[in-house]
């Protein structure tokens, strides 16, 4: 006989099987998350970093969660979950001198609900910085705009919010290469990283730019494709279609927040309360086995947040899993896109000399500070860090969350987040590790 009995058992407590809990306690489920942390949140992790008093995140940083629909459906706002909306989005700074500034496209109107509205002044101010560098690249992006607001972002919304087209049906993003006026060229689908910035931009700026945020965005590089998704995932962030938002507290008000919305719909979490073995009968499965032999039954489902390759070959196991399937699991990467992040503690911001070419700069959400050298950032990059631990030059995006949220350190202080690529862990030994740190 199993200790405790719900009607739905999740494994793990990371923001997304947060959100899953909450709508399905909000349907008269009763729901209980088990996670093995001491609390819950996953990636939405903040700690104080790098010293007492400074906040800082340890994984998601910059996030656009007031766009999922859970936080108007569970009115997170109103559970400590405060945004701050800079005015600028996604900035781009190089060597000699000039800069990108681009701003949120629909910014935030209502912060309690999360409602954005087009803005064509903020389109304007964005098409007007790039036209500086190159007027083509600007009336590419004037183009991409339109293409949002008519078909892209639509098509965005359906896939990213409903449940997967079964196999061989085209999803609503898919489907925008069968529609010959959508604006999105079949071919993106194919094309590497490098290739989509060559083929959209003209100038050199802009191309670098597009390749770097692609490696924020998802952890690849030059020559991966990245597929229809995540071309327009990309040029939404460099374009900053959607407004950047900074969490008042860090990343974990996130998870707060929906531990408040989860609670209030009946459902239970477990914090220290690792899981085992998923429990299967019958080739179905009825429940959980914690690692102190605690049973749990799910009498409709046991959900699983955690990473494929855990819950497959530990939580299933291989009495329960073809071989094929338990090898394909043990074969998914990672670690391919490495990521260096530094907390940073500050006496003052950092100043720009972006002052006499647009003071907006200073404004951006979040900055990408690289060289002006598209073979660079398409190949060579790469290879430094796989090769040497460290590129030879740096490709920093910085974010200064205080300029907005001066709570997040201590008073007249700042921090500040710089992130940068490393090659997967196990290409260097301790040693090698501990030799570049001091570098």
């Amino acid at each position: 006989m199993a200790d405790a009995s719900y009607d739905v058992v999740v494994i793990g407590g990371g923001h997304n099987a947060l959100i899953t809990s909450c709508y399905l306690a909000a349907n008269g489920l009763s729901v209980a998350v088990f996670e093995r942390s001491h609390e819950l949140g996953g990636g939405t992790c903040s700690e104080e970093l790098p010293l007492p008093g400074f906040v800082s995140n340890q994984c998601s940083h910059s996030t656009r969660f007031y766009s999922h629909p859970a936080y108007a459906d569970f009115n997170l706002a109103e559970k400590g979950l405060d945004l701050v909306f800079p005015e600028a989005g996604c900035g781009c700074g190089f060597p000699d001198g000039t800069y990108i500034v681009t701003y949120p496209t629909w910014p935030v109107v209502d912060k309690m609900t999360g409602k954005t509205e087009f803005s064509a002044e903020n389109a304007e101010k964005t098409f007007k910085s790039i036209a500086r560098i190159s007027e083509r690249d600007a009336e590419t992006c004037r183009f991409i705009f339109e293409k949002f607001r008519t078909k892209w972002l639509p098509a965005i919304v359906e896939t990213q919010y409903s449940p997967p087209t079964p196999w061989g049906v085209k999803d609503a993003v898919e489907r925008l290469m069968d529609d010959p006026e959508s604006g999105f060229d079949p071919v993106y689908a194919v094309m590497t990283v490098e290739q989509l910035a060559r083929d959209l931009f003209e100038s050199v700026e802009m191309q670098c730019f597009f390749m770097r945020r692609q490696s924020t965005q998802m952890g690849t590089y030059g020559e991966d494709v990245i597929g229809p998704h995540g071309a327009l995932r990309n040029l939404a962030t460099v374009l900053s279609v959607a407004a950047s938002s900074i969490t008042i507290g860090g990343s974990h008000s996130i998870a707060h927040a929906l531990q408040k919305a989860l609670s209030d719909q009946g459902g239970k979490f477990f914090v220290h309360h690792e899981v085992d073995k998923v429990l299967v009968e019958n080739g179905t499965a009825k429940g959980i086995r914690l690692v102190d032999g605690t049973e749990i039954e799910a009498k409709k489902m046991v959900i699983s947040g955690v990473d494929p390759t855990q819950t497959i070959a530990r939580f299933i196991g291989p009495e329960y899993v073809s071989p094929k399937l338990l090898r394909r699991a043990a074969n998914i990467k990672y670690d391919r896109g490495q990521l260096h992040w530094a907390n940073v503690a500050m006496h003052e911001l950092p100043k720009y000399t972006a002052d006499d070419y647009d003071p907006d700069f200073i404004l951006c959400a979040n900055k990408t500070l690289i060289i002006k050298d598209t073979d660079y950032h398409a190949s060579k990059w790469k290879a430094e860090i796989w090769l040497d631990g460290m590129a030879k030059y740096l490709a920093l995006v910085v974010w200064e969350d205080t300029r907005w949220a001066p709570m997040k350190a201590p008073p007249g202080k700042h921090n500040a987040m710089a992130e940068d690529y490393a090659p997967p862990a196990r290409f260097l030994t301790e040693k090698q590790w501990l030799e570049l740190k001091v570098k």
